[in-house]
């Protein structure tokens, strides 16, 4: 069981320690829901490398930042429009990111052979 309370050292900013279950909870939840680390912790009144230090110290914790951090990401990035080149560099297989895919290829290829005048070479094999 991992707790943790914010101390202050004569000045500087408060670290966390072993302590407080409920600040824990609300610091993961605030991450979870999108928040950086750094905006969490300063909402409960820790600073940021306090927080990543007890990652560093304990792995339990360290887990659940982890897994808490990726369920933020999730929550902050929206989810990619289906039908453009960058979903096809990322796995995407369906008719209209192929497409995309294709156009942009071809769009680069005349631009290349504006740029040099002719066909672009291609290595006879």
């Amino acid at each position: 069981m991992l707790t943790a309370t914010a101390r202050r050292g004569p000045g500087q900013p408060p670290t966390v320690e072993i302590g407080d279950q409920e600040l824990l909870g609300e610091m993961l939840r605030l991450v979870a829901e999108g928040a950086s680390v750094e905006m969490a912790a300063g909402g409960v009144g820790w600073s940021r490398s306090g927080v990543y230090r007890m990652a560093r110290k304990e792995k339990v914790f360290r887990q659940a930042l982890t897994a808490a951090q990726k369920q933020g990401r999730v929550v902050r990035t929206p989810p990619p429009e289906c039908g453009s080149e960058s979903q096809y560099g990322k796995g995407c297989r369906c008719e209209r990111c192929v497409l995309a895919a294709a156009s942009a290829r071809a769009g680069r290829r005349a631009t290349a052979r504006a740029r040099t005048g002719a066909r672009t070479a291609r290595p006879d094999g």
